[in-house]
């Protein structure tokens, strides 16, 4: 479960249209169709795996620090910081892809 703190649902409901578009443009329907999950099981993955990172950190800030669990102990704000940046990334090059 990916939890709504990570606020990336409508922008990744937006792109996962515009890329799903393009690959039926480009690719036509079934290779199109297999293109598509190709690229955004990919980009999917990772953002629920960053989001779940996240959300392990969040969830450990309501219990007291003997409490936290190994992933809550583990927390690194630069690993979130850097998945965050690369997700921008890829969003900004399926804009730019549209736009050229």
């Amino acid at each position: 479960m990916v939890r709504p703190h990570a606020g990336a649902g409508t922008t990744k409901a937006a792109l996962d249209a515009a890329c799903l578009a393009d690959a039926l443009s480009v690719h036509g329907v079934d290779e199109g169709l297999s293109h598509y999950q190709r690229e955004e099981l990919r980009f999917g993955r990772g953002l629920i795996a960053l989001c779940r990172y996240e959300g392990d950190h969040l969830s450990g800030q309501i219990k007291r620090h003997a409490g936290h669990n190994e992933p809550e102990r583990q927390w690194d704000p630069e690993r979130v910081l850097n998945g965050y940046v690369t997700r921008s990334a890829e969003v900004a090059r399926v804009y730019a892809q549209r736009a050229g």
